[in-house]
């Protein structure tokens, strides 16, 4: 038998991250402290996945991606996440940023649900 990995999605994701103290200067170091949260949760991901010729999230746990962001302008943040959202192999969207000018994305883009969550300030 065949045991399909649960499904998390991003507003279960959101609160778990929510338990967690992320100390990072850089998008690179946050990536690899959300990748050992998911990891010592038993969570199973893929790292970078390119679902497009330009789109390419951080992670991706089954339908729910992951973006990852220190700064960029709240425009081209909000461009990125719309853009997977408009894919069908995307349901769900978590934005972790530092940003709080971010806050300020839709909640849904295509019907589908877009969850954000601040971390505070970069170091």
């Amino acid at each position: 038998m065949i045991h399909e990995p649960p499904h998390f999605p991003a507003f279960q994701l959101q609160q778990l991250f929510r338990q967690y103290t992320f100390a990072s200067s850089t998008e690179d170091e946050l990536q690899r402290a959300v990748a050992q949260c998911l990891d010592m949760n038993q969570i199973a991901y893929m790292r970078e996945v390119r679902v497009s010729q330009t789109d390419r999230p951080d992670f991706l746990l089954d339908t729910v991606a992951i973006e990852i962001k220190i700064g960029g302008s709240l425009s081209e943040v909000t461009r990125q996440i719309h853009r997977y959202a408009q894919r069908d192999d995307i349901q769900e969207v978590l934005l972790v940023t530092t940003c709080a000018k971010h806050l300020d994305i839709p909640d849904e883009f295509n019907g589908k649900p877009i969850v954000t969550l601040c971390i505070g300030v970069a170091l």
